[in-house]
């Protein structure tokens, strides 16, 4: 994998904060599988807000005068976001995690993770269970259920899959047309 310069690294910053901001800031996405060791559909549900944005680049923001870490991520996220952000305000980790979380490729219009990687997924975790959907909604109060369909699996019927009670809740498929 290609190591970034601080230089680098600022620009897919600045580029991939604009993408955050359009796709995920402030959603909540529910991850809907079927668990390999029990066959029960489960899910986990994630949320994306601006604090988050940081910690996703893998890099440390510094005071670019005396070279100490501020720990302020939203601070980091808007000026990144208001193409603010310079090179001098940004260390690169020294384990090389940066270059991990900075693995992107652009494939159309979308960054797509070039892979984090060092090995397949499936010899990293005990039982890695196939997504089957991914729905999300906007993280507010007002926005109960999840309804935007994002992701679902080739070859599942998503509305013919038998859910959980408290799934079945969480989401509704009004949306979902089966291809």
């Amino acid at each position: 994998m290609k190591k970034h310069t601080a230089k680098e690294a600022v620009k897919i910053i600045i580029a991939t904060a604009k993408d955050y901001n359009r796709l995920l800031e402030n959603k909540n996405f529910i991850f809907i599988y079927r668990n390999r060791l029990n066959n029960q559909i489960e899910y986990f549900e994630t949320v994306f807000l601006p604090r988050h944005f940081q910690h996703l680049c893998g890099v440390d923001y510094i005071n670019s005068d005396n070279g100490k870490v501020i720990h302020n991520s939203t601070d980091f996220y808007n000026r990144a976001l208001n193409n603010e952000l310079s090179h001098k305000e940004i260390k690169l980790r020294e384990d090389g995690t940066t270059n991990y979380c900075l693995g992107f490729s652009k494939e159309g219009k979308y960054y797509m993770p070039s892979s984090c990687l060092l090995e397949d997924i499936r010899n990293l975790g005990d039982h890695p269970s196939q997504i089957l959907a991914v729905l999300s909604k906007n993280n507010n109060a007002s926005e109960q259920v999840y309804s935007e369909i994002r992701y679902v699996a080739k070859g599942v019927p998503l509305n013919k899959i038998k859910m959980p009670n408290n799934l079945n809740q969480m989401i509704n498929l009004s949306n979902y047309k089966e291809k």
